[in-house]
């Protein structure tokens, strides 16, 4: 049987976090503790990249427990307790680590708490569940996967697409396949001069070719990324036969310009990244949150030593 608590989470200096949580058959002691956290985190990842993930890894998974203030069989119940725990008051006390209010508005619990259907890529249903934390646990994935934003992708794990339904009633046994959903269009590789380098049917064959990161080649077509390895650009064209010879020149944008030396002070060796966007995609948090690191010279997990190229000498002996 499921019940859905609210939460308080405790850790040192009296930091506390809010939360709701679903728990199944009565098991109260999960180990989890709040923002998808269940234990010790190995490294810095989009889970440390909150204000309470943030504190629960600089500080120990062991030092924080977790009290159960509410216990609720209605997650919609849970919700609303959480709103009237994490007000806007309770948000400017120094020591609380939710940065958003407890609860939701009506259209987003609905859309939340609506069933999800995962079909196969031949349109085939393959499972029905109530709702993304159920649909997290049994796949043993964050339950951001599950988000809006995710939803247009319509992708997990590359094998299935999944849908949003009020009902169950309403989930029918088979869609469109998937391939007929994810057709890509030809794509242009660019210099950065402008000129044409190379057309292909697929972002997959371009990328094996030059050698190029899928993920990077796939965020410079949706227009997130504007060069690629500080060579190309890319974009997307209706006919290979009929791609511009030439575009407007693109320049390197600032913060990318310099590479960047992570040396690891226990084996003694050093990688060389392109940039600190690079860096921050291979450590797994985001690009502002090695600028501490870089600008005071912390080292990043106690072992890491970050700098820019121009600071070779200095790392490199």
């Amino acid at each position: 049987m499921k019940k859905y608590i609210v939460y308080k989470t405790i850790g040192p200096h009296n930091l506390y976090y809010i939360g709701v949580h679903c728990v199944n058959n009565g098991n109260l002691e999960d180990g989890y503790i709040g923002c998808g956290i269940n234990k010790k985190p190995s490294k810095p990842s989009n889970r440390t990249s909150s204000k309470f993930g943030l504190a629960v890894f600089l500080t120990g998974y062991k030092n924080w427990s977790r009290q159960i203030l509410f216990s609720f069989d209605n997650p919609l119940a849970a919700y609303q307790k959480e709103a009237e725990l994490v007000t806007m008051k309770t948000l400017k006390d120094p020591l609380c680590l939710n940065t958003v209010v407890g609860g939701k508005s009506e259209n987003y619990e609905a859309y939340k708490l609506s069933y999800i259907a995962l079909f196969n890529n031949n349109g085939s249903l393959y499972k029905i569940f109530e709702n993304k934390y159920e649909a997290a646990y049994k796949l043993g994935m964050h339950t951001a996967a599950f988000s809006k934003k995710n939803r247009l992708k319509r992708l997990i794990s590359g094998q299935y697409r999944f849908e949003f339904f009020t009902d169950k009633e309403d989930v029918p046994c088979s869609i469109k396949p998937l391939g007929s959903l994810n057709k890509t269009k030809p794509v242009a590789l660019y210099n950065l001069n402008g000129d044409l380098v190379d057309t292909s049917l697929t972002a997959k064959a371009l990328a094996d070719k030059y050698s190029i990161d899928l993920r990077t080649l796939g965020r410079c077509l949706r227009g997130e990324y504007k060069i690629i390895n500080k060579q190309y650009t890319a974009l997307e064209i209706d006919n290979i036969y009929e791609a511009p010879s030439k575009i407007k020149p693109t320049k390197i944008p600032r913060g990318m310009s310099r590479e960047v030396i992570v040396k690891d002070n226990i084996s003694g060796e050093s990688v060389v990244f392109l940039s600190k966007r690079a860096t921050a995609d291979f450590l797994g948090v985001r690009p502002d949150c090695l600028t501490s690191y870089m600008k005071q010279g912390k080292r990043f997990q106690g072992t890491l030593e970050l700098k820019f190229k121009n600071q070779q000498n200095d790392i490199i002996k």
